[in-house]
């Protein structure tokens, strides 16, 4: 409506960005939130056709776009999430042509180039996906040499930036320089914590980041290395889910680790007390999810396939991909959806000749001191 106000066609595009963020982040309603999305891009662009010069707003306008690109990949429209986020990123570069100084497209600019990165990762491109992520970390550097002081916002986007490449680093079969990111990562989130030992949100990624770099340390033969890693996020994970133990997110934190806790004892060797303790568990937080309607339909397949196959994979370093495929497929599966009317009430317990087949007698009540990070 060209009866509108600048102002109020602000005012409507703000107010449609945040329902579009609630509808996504919180409710889970990924078309409802492309439908805000595109409605909140609609009254941006009305506004900015009426005020130009606003570079502060233009920003706004390429992030929320930028947005819409996660939102299209979550959608399954992974090639139109693709190409959004090129475009994004190609205007943000020509705007800094002329800007280059402006901070606000420098963080707008890094921050796409990451939701590349994770994007292109996902839709099987790792080394375009290391590519984004590098040209992030290059753009974050062009920050810090206008603004030394090294604010949160520039912390938490070299951390991302590196847990990206990371991963994709991981995919392209380099583990060594996976390791590298992952660890430049946690180092950033060290630092965070010593500032603030009650930062959430670093205990959390700290705890994600150490999971994930297991799996480049199997690659590389580092096996203690693995081990303290992934019991590191177990632990965390566990003292989480001891707080909440209602909570269907945190019960399948729960399943996951000990799935990737279970595969490596299993592919390591030697270690049977940890691999059926660990077995163990994995039927326990699967009973506990059934019994309270949590687990999700996704996983159920996987769990099934995970069942019928636990204890059967020769326990030699060398055959490591079963044990990859069952973990990280789990681990990496889409958690951000719905829970309500997906599930019935049924309850399904794995009989104890499940640890016969598995090679454990029945469930090795091992201690958890005994299991705790840092020991040999």
């Amino acid at each position: 409506n060209p009866d509108k106000s600048p102002e109020l066609l602000l005012a409507l595009g703000e107010l449609y960005a945040e329902l579009a963020s609630a509808s996504f982040y919180i409710d889970f309603e990924t078309d409802r939130a492309i439908a805000e999305n595109l409605t909140s891009l609609d009254y941006y662009k009305a506004y900015l056709d009426k005020r130009p010069e606003d570079t502060k707003q233009r920003f706004k306008y390429l992030a929320i776009d930028g947005d819409l690109g996660s939102m299209l990949y979550r959608n399954g429209q992974s090639d139109e999430a693709v190409a959004r986020l090129e475009r994004v990123t190609s205007e943000l570069e020509a705007l800094l042509v002329d800007n280059p100084d402006n901070v606000d497209f420098l963080y707008g600019l890094g921050r796409t180039q990451r939701m590349q990165s994770e994007v292109l990762l996902n839709t099987g491109h790792p080394q375009e996906a290391v590519d984004a992520a590098t040209a992030g970390l290059a753009t974050l550097e062009k920050i810090h040499a206008l603004i030394p002081a090294e604010t949160l916002a520039y912390w938490r986007g070299v951390t991302f930036a590196h847990w990206r490449r990371a991963f994709a680093w991981y995919k392209l079969g380099e583990p060594e320089k996976a390791v590298a990111d992952y660890q430049a990562a946690l180092a950033l989130l060290d630092r965070r914590i010593v500032l603030d030992a009650d930062d959430a949100d670093a205990k959390e990624s700290q705890a994600i980041y150490l999971g994930e770099m297991a799996y480049p340390l199997l690659d590389l033969g580092r096996m203690e290395e693995a081990e303290k890693s992934l019991l590191g996020a177990t632990q965390w994970f566990q003292d989480r889910y001891e707080k909440s133990p209602d909570k269907g997110a945190y019960q399948r934190n729960m399943l996951v680790q000990n799935v990737q806790l279970h595969e490596f004892y299993n592919n390591w060797g030697g270690h049977e007390a940890e691999r059926c303790f660990r077995l163990s568990e994995l039927k326990r937080f699967n009973d506990i999810m059934e019994e309270a309607g949590t687990m999700l339909e996704s996983d159920r397949p996987e769990m099934a396939d995970f069942h019928r196959h636990a204890g059967r994979v020769p326990a030699r370093h060398g055959r490591k991909e079963h044990a990859k495929q069952s973990a990280v497929s789990l681990h990496h599966a889409k958690v951000h959806k719905r829970q309500a009317g997906l599930l019935d009430n049924r309850v399904h317990h794995l009989p104890h000749r499940f640890f016969r087949h598995a090679g454990c007698q029945r469930p090795v009540l091992a201690q958890h001191d005994q299991l705790a990070i840092g020991q040999p």
